[in-house]
């Protein structure tokens, strides 16, 4: 699975999170896709500079 399909599978279970509430999960899948955006983002530089 790519990092961007990962991003947006952690979006919808973010999603499904807050619609249920679940403050915990909410925390959990929210830092998870930080970390995705940044290793999409560090590896979108890595590929610019090539």
């Amino acid at each position: 699975m790519t990092l961007t399909e990962q991003l947006h599978n952690c979006q919808d279970l973010l999603a499904r999170a807050q619609l249920a509430g679940d403050e915990d999960a909410i925390r959990r899948f929210s830092s998870y896709r930080l970390t995705l955006i940044q290793q999409i983002a560090d590896s979108s530089r890595l590929a610019w500079h090539g």
